[in-house]
C-alpha cells in the first residue's frame, strides 16, 4: 500500500479501506464486515438525484393539470 492510496469508509462497519484492496478490487467486498458494494451502489448513487428531480417534475405537471 503506497502513502498516496486513496480510503474510503465502509458502509457497513466503518473502517477506513484503501481503493487497492485486492478482496475490494476483485470481490467488490469489504474485507472486515463481508458488506458487498461497501461504498453503495455506484449506479444508484449517479441517478438517484436525477430520479428524485423527475419525479417532482411528474407530480408538478399531474397537478397543474388538476388545477385546470
Amino acid at each position: 500500500m503506497s502513502e498516496g492510496d486513496t480510503h474510503r469508509d465502509c458502509k457497513g462497519c466503518g473502517t477506513s479501506i484503501p481503493l487497492s484492496e485486492p478482496i475490494l478490487v476483485k470481490f467488490q467486498r469489504c474485507y472486515y464486515c463481508g458488506q458487498h458494494h461497501p461504498f453503495g451502489n455506484i449506479w444508484m448513487n449517479r441517478t438517484a438525484p436525477a430520479l428524485i428531480v423527475v419525479a417532482i417534475g411528474l407530480i408538478a405537471l399531474w397537478w397543474a393539470q388538476l388545477a385546470s
